[in-house]
């Protein structure tokens, strides 16, 4: 999740958690980080509720989410909060 934040920026998207994968607005696809029945950390991809995508060939989701909720969407970035400044 923290490597993939540059990805994101660079491309005007920032993640924003929400509470579950009924949290999102309609049509946004839900990031869900979790257990899958493989026994292994894995993550899915879930759209108004249902099971969008998921990478494995099982197409067996994730069982649980991480302890730490992790639920987000992808929304545009707002501005950000500094300036821009000469990197050395």
């Amino acid at each position: 999740y923290v490597m993939a934040l540059g990805f994101y920026a660079g491309r005007g998207v920032w993640p924003h958690p929400v509470d579950g994968i009924n949290g999102a607005d309609p049509g946004e696809l839900v990031f869900v980080h979790g257990i899958s029945p493989r026994g292994v950390m894995h993550q899915v991809l879930y759209r108004d509720g249902e099971l969008w995508h998921d990478p494995h060939p099982s197409h067996a989701g994730a069982l649980a989410p991480s302890d730490d909720g992790d639920f987000f969407v992808l929304r545009t970035a707002g501005p950000h909060d500094h300036e821009d400044r000469e990197v050395a």
